[in-house]
């Protein structure tokens, strides 16, 4: 048997038992040193909508070490997570989240009158853009394309084909400019350069605010928050 250094499954996999077999035979050879999750949070925030999420309690089941990995994970729903995780006793190591690079903006719009005041925010702040880039966050899909047609920039929601969503998540990391998404955005981006984000939605959480908000400022620019 010549086992991988490191094994990269996806979230929605690695709690079912073809892929826990294969981890237990190597945990029982002793070739099994950890196991990393991340973005544990979503194990129950996200786990209503993606009941897989909820099985990744099933790692603990391996007798290895278990690295639960999240910036978003407030002290106050420590037991959520470990309700979820089937956790005990486990050791918490935080370090600070607060990005001072960001600045906050808040617009009190009418309801009626808030897809036109986001596109006027947006073409103010494309002179600012340059190779820099945007996300602009909307509260569906339906809403997503129209906001994308009126500023004549890609889109990105889960109800698009995966290989759809990745050509314009890669063409707008090239080009620069403004994307315009639903929360399916808010993980799994770290890329430089993203130096705005707009809100035209109500926020679901914190958490997913947190979230979301992470996609912008890694490289330590700049970051308006509108």
């Amino acid at each position: 048997m010549n086992p991988a250094a490191i094994v990269l499954v996806s979230a929605g996999f690695a709690g079912r038992w073809n892929f826990l077999t294969y981890a237990a035979l190597l945990d029982q050879k002793g070739l099994l040193r950890q196991v990393v999750v991340d973005k544990c949070h979503l194990t129950y925030t996200a786990s209503y909508y993606r009941a897989r999420l909820a099985q990744l309690k099933n790692l603990r089941f391996l007798s290895c070490l278990i690295v639960l990995l999240t910036a978003t994970q407030p002290p106050m729903l420590e037991h959520e997570l470990a309700e979820a995780m089937l956790v005990r006793g486990a050791q918490y190591i935080r370090a600070s989240i607060v990005q001072p690079n960001i600045r906050y903006l808040v617009h009190t719009v009418l309801a009626s009158k808030m897809l036109i005041t986001a596109v006027q925010i947006c073409q103010w702040q494309m002179s600012c853009l340059n190779s820099s880039k945007g996300v602009v966050y909307c509260k569906s899909r339906d809403q997503c394309e129209e906001m994308a047609q009126h500023l004549r920039c890609g889109f990105y929601h889960a109800g698009m084909d995966a290989d759809d969503r990745m050509n314009r998540v890669n063409r707008w990391v090239s080009d620069g400019g403004f994307i315009v998404a639903t929360s399916a955005l808010g993980t799994g981006v770290d890329y430089p350069n993203i130096v705005h984000v707009l809100y035209v939605r109500v926020l679901y959480s914190i958490i997913n605010f947190a979230q979301e908000l992470g996609r912008a400022g890694r490289d330590g620019k700049a970051v308006d928050l509108v």
